[in-house]
């Protein structure tokens, strides 16, 4: 039987918490996620749980997978960065304010 890895699991959990915020948290609130985030990946360089989980400053949950399952893609550190670091949060704020108001 394969062994679970816990820290995956809790790292799934929270990124699917994440995905959903703008149906269960203010959109002010999201706004103040964004902050955090941001100097995470500025004062931590990257995401703490992520750390934890590949032992790595460099290896993210995301980037992992991607390369794992998708062997082939296309995808450079830098789209894929900009896309999890800026993009999505704004993303989450914009729905965050539509889905509420």
């Amino acid at each position: 039987m394969k062994k679970i890895n816990k820290i995956a699991v809790l790292h799934i959990i929270i990124i699917l918490a994440i995905y959903t915020m703008p149906w269960w948290l203010d959109w002010k609130l999201i706004v103040v996620y964004g902050l955090f985030n941001y100097l995470q990946i500025q004062i931590l360089g990257g995401c703490v749980i992520s750390q934890l989980q590949f032992k790595d400053k460099h290896e993210g949950f995301y980037r992992h997978y991607i390369n794992k399952y998708f062997p082939q893609n296309k995808i450079t550190d830098k789209h894929l960065n900009l896309l999890l670091d800026y993009i999505l949060p704004i993303v989450l704020i914009l729905v965050g304010y539509i889905v509420q108001h």
